[in-house]
């Protein structure tokens, strides 16, 4: 997993999803994905897959 770091403050962030808020890990062929692999999001509740893709915030 790539961490974020913060210039600022140098804290290192974990990258998360801007739709899901779940943590992401760059992949080298897909880019940003979530954590268990899967490069769509899914709901929390339900966990039915969404439309969305991984985003970084």
């Amino acid at each position: 997993m790539q961490d974020l770091a913060d210039a600022s403050t140098g804290n290192q962030a974990t990258p998360r999803c801007l739709h899901c808020s779940e943590q992401l890990v760059l992949d080298e062929l897909w880019g940003w994905v979530h954590d268990g692999g899967e490069y769509l999001c899914r709901d929390r509740e339900s966990g039915e897959v969404l439309c969305q893709p991984a985003t970084l915030i």
